[in-house]
């Protein structure tokens, strides 16, 4: 792995995680890379991340700051593709609800969804996109289809989870 991926022992630390969990905020994948080799802080994560990224090994999936996901960028350009557009809209949704209201009331903190990552030449996060811009370039059909879509797969993982549970007993 070191020779074909061209990483050091933090580096790989890095991608198994991304590799084995898939997109994780940098604190999330700080803690977790950290039991394989030491990373002292967030703030040692960032040129190691900032490497691979160079090295074209992973990608942004939301832009810069706290909540920032990243993920490897060795999936097919189409799971890239469906996984950033994921963590954009999870992102946006996050985003609206931590906004304070217009009264001056503190909404309640909401972390980012998983990210989504995207092709693995692409290094920097999408451009934020205002919410009117991203409602406008939406049809109602289409956002309602999505709705279907993601109540679909959510069914899919409690039928899943429930098997899985009674198994389990």
């Amino acid at each position: 792995m070191y020779e074909w991926l061209g990483v050091d022992k933090v580096e790989l630390a890095v991608m198994t995680e991304l590799l084995l969990r898939g997109a994780q905020t940098e604190g999330e994948l700080r803690g977790r890379a950290a039991r394989m080799e030491p990373i002292a802080d967030v703030g040692a994560l960032r040129p190691v991340l900032a490497a691979l990224a160079t090295k074209g090994l992973i990608v942004s999936l939301t832009p810069q700051g706290r909540g920032h996901v990243v993920t490897h960028a060795l999936y097919e350009p189409r799971e890239l593709e469906k996984l950033r557009a994921e963590a954009t809209a999870n992102y946006r949704e996050a985003s609206d609800a931590v906004e304070p209201a217009a009264s001056g009331a503190r909404a309640p903190e909401v972390s980012p969804p998983p990210p989504t990552p995207s092709r693995a030449h692409e290094v920097s996060p999408p451009a934020p996109v205002a919410s009117s811009a991203y409602a406008s370039s939406q049809s109602v059909d289409e956002l309602r289809r999505e709705l279907d879509e993601v109540r679909t797969e959510m069914a899919k993982l409690r039928k899943d989870l429930d098997d899985l549970w009674s198994n389990f007993r």
